[in-house]
């Protein structure tokens, strides 16, 4: 491994027995000319044909897997039915992405979340491309093959979450800043980071922490100092923000809705120093990153040293380690969800995998990877497998207790709306008219939200409204009882259903669904 910059690959040598240049027709010469561009190792092409295998495999398991949508996957389907520049909790990238696929191949389940297991194969190849740079096609192997075994991402490549493209954008921005270390670097890695960045911020906002982690690490090296004084630094900055822009400016006209929801979600205004949530947090990372990863990444730092000796390994740390810190700082002060700190595994993944070669400990790779597949089997096979053991489970160890029953209550309410033509839907819960607005039909999507208080705390406060519906009358979906409540804004209440939906041997789906006629408008105290 090379200790000052980060080399570049070396071409394939040609093979002896194939004819010279020279013997061949000049239109020959020049179309394997082209051909011998995208010559590959024989890792290099294992490596993507595992790719290409694991990808098949969990594009199958969303097509054939028996679970409805999370409300928040509900959301943000129904965020794509009217593509915009941003929405109230997050910017606008997975709702594009979902309305890429839903386009393309239907608004089945398994086409909302179609985009989530592609972007993290193209991840992978971003952890691969990187760390073939800085090592050699062993190391990227390795790290490519562990990124996307990584049991956050095999996970995550079974849902919608906006952590896919924000990971996606921050691996190509990890790799054009190494392409920008290497001597003689071509201004368009400049480009290409500020393209990166750009659309990384219409991602998750979190992708605004590279520019602090890629600061730290021109501070702290003297000899990119001279990049502060680059033209190229700023118009890199410059592009990004551009690209940015057009959600700064929805945020502008919304109030700043998006940011005020990111500073309530840091949930700073709480008690402060919580052992207990670093602890849950910390331990949380296991899972995320898994066990053996984990162990390595420690093992490294409590050797810091010579881990930090070795420049590559120092990028890759630098580029990932304060985003974890940052957030371990979080979960001490309020508290931090497990994803957070997923960016800290792009480079992470790589760092200790080519630390594990170096240091001759390897058996932790290949423990992991074993352990990752064996997890990702059972996890895209949970059903299937408790059917064939005959095992119930309770809901508190089921992860999927909240990705079942929707279907069936969605069938419930067509049924009724379509015995009440005129009648609109309203909810009282973000969670429910999101997963309305998918399984609701036609109706459930023109669904809105109960909102007495007039204020915004969701989306669908925010793009919702009965105020031009005086005198209407609906079907009103409740998580609960709530008859009494309802006869202060409708000239008539009647309870239509009690619904009990099992979803588990101890969980159950339970609404109330209410006929109410005449909305004779919101009263201005608290409901």
């Amino acid at each position: 491994m090379t200790t000052d910059t980060p080399e570049t690959p070396a071409p394939a040598a040609a093979s002896q027995s194939s004819p010279t240049p020279d013997t061949l027709p000049a239109g020959f010469r020049s179309f394997t000319g082209g051909l011998r561009a995208f010559r590959i190792t024989s890792t290099q092409r294992l490596f993507l044909v595992t790719l290409g295998l694991i990808t098949l495999w969990r594009v199958i398991q969303l097509m054939t897997a028996p679970h409805t949508l999370f409300f928040d996957e509900a959301q943000y389907w129904s965020w794509a039915l009217d593509p915009d520049f941003g929405y109230f909790s997050k910017p606008p990238m997975v709702a594009w992405v979902i309305w890429l696929t839903t386009n393309l191949f239907g608004h089945e389940e398994w086409a909302v979340r179609l985009g989530s297991p592609l972007i993290h194969s193209g991840t992978a190849l971003l952890v691969w491309a990187i760390a073939r740079r800085l090592f050699n096609d062993e190391t990227a192997f390795w790290s490519g093959l562990s990124y996307v075994l990584l049991p956050g991402v095999a996970f995550s490549a079974g849902i919608v979450s906006t952590d896919v493209q924000l990971l996606f954008f921050w691996s190509g921005a990890i790799y054009c800043f190494i392409r920008l270390l290497e001597p003689n670097a071509s201004p368009k890695w400049w480009i290409a980071l500020g393209v990166m960045l750009g659309l990384g911020l219409l991602s998750k906002y979190t992708m605004v922490l590279f520019v602090g982690c890629a600061g730290l690490y021109i501070l702290v090296h003297k000899e990119r100092w001279h990049w502060l004084r680059s033209p190229w630094l700023y118009a890199t900055l410059v592009l990004a923000f551009l690209i940015y822009l057009p959600n700064l400016l929805w945020n502008a006209s919304n109030d700043f809705i998006s940011f005020q929801h990111t500073a309530d979600n840091a949930n700073l205004g709480g008690k402060l120093f919580n052992l207990d949530k670093f602890a849950e947090f910390f331990g949380s990372q296991f899972g995320v990153f898994g066990p053996f990863m984990m162990i390595g990444l420690i093992w490294m730092l409590v050797r810091w040293r010579s881990t930090f000796a070795h420049l590559n390994l120092r990028i890759l740390l630098v580029l990932s380690l304060p985003v974890l810190a940052m957030m371990m700082a979080q979960g001490l002060l309020s508290r931090a969800h497990p994803n957070w700190a997923a960016v800290t595994y792009v480079g992470a993944s790589i760092a200790v995998v080519a630390w594990a070669q170096i240091n001759g400990r390897m058996i932790l790779i290949y423990a992991s990877l074993v352990l990752h597949l064996l997890a990702s089997a059972f996890i895209y096979n949970y059903d299937a497998v408790l059917g064939l053991t005959g095992t119930q489970v309770s809901s508190k160890i089921d992860p999927f207790k909240r990705v079942r029953g929707w279907d069936v209550l969605g069938e419930k309410i067509v049924t009724q709306l379509d015995a009440h033509p005129g009648y609109g839907l309203i909810t009282n819960s973000r969670k429910t008219i999101a997963e309305m607005k998918y399984y609701g039909g036609s109706v459930g999507r023109e669904g809105i939200k109960w909102n007495p208080r007039q204020k915004v705390g969701d989306h669908y406060d925010l793009v919702t409204t009965l105020n031009d519906k005086e005198g209407e009358s609906f079907l009103f979906l409740a998580n609960g009882p709530i008859e009494k409540r309802l006869k202060r804004y409708f000239e008539t209440v009647t309870l239509l259903e009690d619904i009990v939906i099992p979803t588990s041997p101890d969980y159950s789906l339970r609404y109330t669904l209410y006929r109410v006629e005449g909305f004779q408008g919101y009263d201005r105290s608290p409901q």
